[in-house]
C-alpha cells in the first residue's frame, strides 16, 4: 500500500543510521520502501537548472528566495517519485534548516500540501550525543558547532515546528528517541508506526 512517511530530526541525531537500520529491518519483513533524501533531490535539480552548489553545507548560505524556491521544486519531484512508488516512501528531511538569518523551516505548509504525508516521525536523541556527533562531524561536513544551549532550543523549536505540521497536515506525530548505540531499537519502533499507516 502506498504512503508518504516524512522523517526529520536535527543534524547529529542520527536519522541517517536509524533509517539505514530500518531498511534492513523492513526488507526482513517485506515492508517496500524507499528512501528519498529532500535535500539530495534539491542538489539534483539544482545542477540539473545551471544552480551549481558545491555541496548541501553551500546551500544552506544561500539566500532564503534560493531555497524556498528549490524546496517547491523538490517537493513537486518528491511527490512525483513517491506516486510512481509502490510502497512506502520515506522522506529523509530536517524540521528547521539554520541559515545566515535564522531558521528557514523545513516543511512549509506549501511542500506539506505537495507531499501530504500519511505521518510525521521526528527522530530525537540527548543534546549531549548530537553536541558529540556535530563534533565528529565537523571533520566531513561545514557545519556550525553550536553549544549545548542552542542544541536544547533546536530540540525545542523542532517540536514546535513538528507539531505544526502534523496539525497543518493532519498527519500524525510519532518521536522516536534514538539513543546512543540503540539505532535498531528506534528503527523497530518507526518501522511499527510505518506498518500503521501503509
Amino acid at each position: 500500500m502506498k504512503a508518504l512517511v516524512i522523517v526529520v530530526g536535527l543534524p547529529g541525531v542520527g536519522k541517517s543510521t536509524v533509517l539505514g537500520e530500518l531498511e534492513r529491518e523492513a526488507s526482513t519483513q517485506n515492508v517496500k520502501i524507499q528512501i528519498v533524501n529532500y535535500g539530495t533531490v534539491m542538489m539534483g535539480l539544482a545542477e540539473e537548472s545551471g544552480r551549481r552548489v558545491a555541496h548541501r553545507d553551500e546551500m544552506r548560505k544561500r539566500s532564503a528566495a534560493f531555497q524556498k524556491e528549490l524546496q517547491a521544486e523538490a517537493a513537486k519531484r518528491i511527490a512525483s517519485m513517491a506516486e510512481a512508488f509502490e510502497g512506502v516512501t520515506l522522506v529523509d528531511t530536517h524540521m528547521i534548516v539554520r541559515t545566515g538569518v535564522g531558521y528557514l523551516p523545513g516543511l512549509p505548509s506549501h511542500v506539506l500540501s505537495l507531499l501530504k504525508p500519511s505521518l510525521i516521525a521526528l527522530i530525537e536523541a540527548p543534546a549531549g550525543d548530537i553536541l558529540t556527533r556535530r563534533l565528529k562531524d565537523a571533520e566531513i561536513r561545514e557545519r556550525e558547532t553550536p553549544t549545548s544551549e542552542e542544541v536544547d532550543f533546536e530540540i525545542q523549536l523542532s517540536r514546535l515546528m513538528a507539531a505544526s505540521c502534523s496539525t497543518l497536515s493532519g498527519a500524525p506525530l510519532i518521536v522516536v528517541e534514538n539513543l546512543e548505540g540503540r539505532a535498531g531499537e528506534a528503527a523497530s519502533k518507526l518501522l511499527e508506526a510505518i506498518k500503521g499507516v501503509s
